[in-house]
């Protein structure tokens, strides 16, 4: 068990009253109109209290946590900007407004049934006229910035400021660096830095920030405690733990024949990534499931695209071509081939994420579904915009309505076939070199019998 800075019990009694927060403000907001500090603190609870359950179940080093690590610093990022006058008397009514922008930017192009179109474009309208109003009296912070560019930012409400800057002024150094360094963990780019060396680090100043967090928040509403109960919870743990398993199988035959490279540890990463979505499901965490598929599907891309590079790999005939060379050519080349297996991507280089992600999608196997009116699809292309809207500190999850906290059965079963496409691809292709064919049949009994699972959720 990894052991981290505050004491068991500290942390115990932090992740208690985060839980007790996050439930009590989840009531209370189906009541009344949280407040602008009610709601960025029950924004922080939607990350914290993932982030914990990963710690208490010792899956800190999971990727999904640098997502909640972004997502907290800038939770507490707006909730300090409010202690500031200026900014308490023309921003802080700006959360709303703020949170129809962004609905808009997520359902403008690939609108489900539940969302109305006249109204998503009204309130959207209603928001830039508030946004362009507050800026007139902001003017010391944007007044160099036009309405199209601070509507266009991930953060409207801070009409202009940047946010890094904002980060170090009110956090500090410490949490501009865990924030820029967590933007860039979050994605698969950099077969280093998949050896993870930041996240204790980073758990250990997070959750000091949380704990102080906790300490100057005033709660003056009751106490509210609600069961988590999720059908079949023994079934579903078990079949995500032999998901695990099997893929540390296939990790084992990989290295022992290549050593620790990309697409072995892209693999590891997929256990910790499951473990993440285990512990969220079990708890009945949804809404974090809706945000983690931001990370799974970027995963699912980056290794996708590794196929032609161990077909190569696989195909190179080392005893051949290398024996031609010299010593240090020899090497050199060995070094050079073995990176067609460490390299990621490469076409991030001149596309943009979004981009990249729906090619992937509009290539994945075409199905006759219909998800609230959209075909399979553009259902996985919106629901990657509603992820990549909600992974962020913004007030989003706070805003939202019941639906991002209730289960997606449509979105974890395509979770689930997506997955199961990538492995089955993933291990046919090094078929020829390697002996994954008992991984893969288990692999895809487990993932058959977590849909079946996943079915009965409804």
């Amino acid at each position: 068990m990894i052991k981290a800075f505050l004491k068991e019990d500290t942390l115990q009694n932090l992740y208690e009253k985060l839980e007790s927060y996050h439930d009590s403000l989840e009531t209370l907001k189906k009541e009344k109109e949280l407040s602008y500090q009610d709601n960025l603190v029950y924004e922080v609870t939607c990350f914290a209290l993932p982030l914990l359950d990963d710690y208490f179940s010792d899956n800190l080093y999971s990727m999904a946590n640098y997502l909640r690590y972004r997502s907290i610093i800038e939770s507490c990022t707006l909730l300090s900007l409010n202690a500031e006058s200026d900014f308490n008397k023309i921003n802080a009514n700006l959360l709303e407004p703020q949170y129809n922008i962004l609905k808009y930017r997520t359902y403008n192009e690939i609108k489900p049934n539940y969302v109305n179109k006249v109204e998503l474009q009204k309130k959207d309208e209603i928001a830039k006229e508030l946004i362009e109003s507050a800026i007139a009296k902001d003017s010391y912070y944007s007044n160099k910035l036009s309405i199209d560019k601070v509507v266009s930012q991930k953060f409207p409400i801070l009409l202009g400021r940047d946010l890094l800057e904002s980060i170090r002024f009110y956090l500090g150094y410490i949490y501009e660096n865990i924030y820029v360094k967590s933007g860039e963990m979050i994605h698969l780019i950099d077969y280093k830095d998949l050896n993870d060396k930041y996240s204790l680090t980073f758990f250990n100043d997070v959750t000091r920030m949380l704990v102080g967090m906790i300490n100057q928040y005033d709660w003056h509403y009751g106490i509210y405690k609600k069961e988590h109960l999720v059908k079949d919870a023994k079934q579903i743990k078990k079949v995500y733990l032999n998901e695990s398993f099997v893929i540390k199988s296939a990790i084992s035959k990989i290295e022992t024949k290549y050593g620790k490279c990309f697409i072995s540890q892209a693999f590891f990463q997929l256990t910790l990534l499951e473990k993440s979505m285990s512990n969220s499901l079990l708890k009945g965490r949804y809404y974090d499931l809706n945000t983690l598929f931001k990370i799974i599907v970027e995963w699912i891309v980056n290794v996708d695209s590794l196929t032609d590079s161990i077909s190569h790999l696989i195909n190179f005939n080392f005893d051949t071509e290398i024996a031609k060379l010299g010593k240090e050519e020899r090497e050199f080349k060995f070094v050079s081939m073995k990176r067609h297996l460490i390299t990621p991507n490469l076409t991030w280089q001149y596309k943009s994420l979004g981009e990249i992600v729906d090619e992937f999608i509009d290539s994945t196997k075409k199905t006759v579904k219909k998800y609230y009116g959209l075909s399979n699809c553009d259902f996985l292309k919106m629901k990657y915009k509603e992820s990549q809207t909600c992974s962020h500190g913004n007030g989003f999850l706070a805003l939202a309505d019941d639906r991002y906290f209730e289960v997606d059965i449509e979105l974890l079963l395509s979770i689930n076939d997506l997955l199961k496409e990538t492995i089955v691809k993933i291990t046919k292709t090094f078929a020829t070199d390697l002996d994954l064919m008992v991984e893969e049949q288990i692999m895809v009994g487990a993932l058959d019998q977590k849909y079946t699972l996943l079915m009965n959720l409804k």
